[in-house]
């Protein structure tokens, strides 16, 4: 069951973690940018947030559809702030190397680097159960 509240610069998805929930959550968010960002440029927006959840269904709810994934997504300032946040126990991010690139045939690592590399900043929270990360965004857009 997806929990959904919306204002003018802020929608928050509550959502049960599940891949198959992923793309949906993609779509609220992306005509929620549409409808207040009209020229905004989804596809960076759209990797970025979709590693994220990936991420937060995979490690964090370790793919338990009865535990749930928070996704907020704010306009303010000229930026696109999105915060996702899962019921883990987390990872060391303070260690993490976010601009090492994973090895070609490597699984793992992937998602934390495009995340890095697509967005305009990223920051972890906690015991590293929450990641807050954003994009520029032109004033005309």
């Amino acid at each position: 069951m997806f929990k959904i509240k919306h204002s003018s610069s802020l929608i928050q998805i509550e959502f049960p973690a599940e891949f198959k929930n992923v793309d949906i959550v993609l779509q609220i968010v992306q005509n929620f940018l549409k409808e207040h960002k009209k020229n905004i440029k989804l596809f960076n927006l759209t990797l970025a947030l979709r590693e994220a959840l990936n991420n937060a269904i995979a490690h964090g709810a370790r793919r338990n559809p009865e535990l749930f994934i928070k996704c907020i997504v704010e306009l303010k300032d000229n930026k696109v702030f999105f915060s996702v946040e899962d019921p883990g126990n987390g990872f060391d991010w303070e260690h993490l190397e976010t601009d090492m690139r994973p090895s070609v045939n490597s699984e793992h690592g992937w998602g934390i680097f495009l995340l890095k590399q697509c967005c305009d900043g990223l920051r972890f929270y906690g015991s590293g159960n929450k990641v807050t990360f954003w994009f520029n965004v032109d004033n005309d857009s």
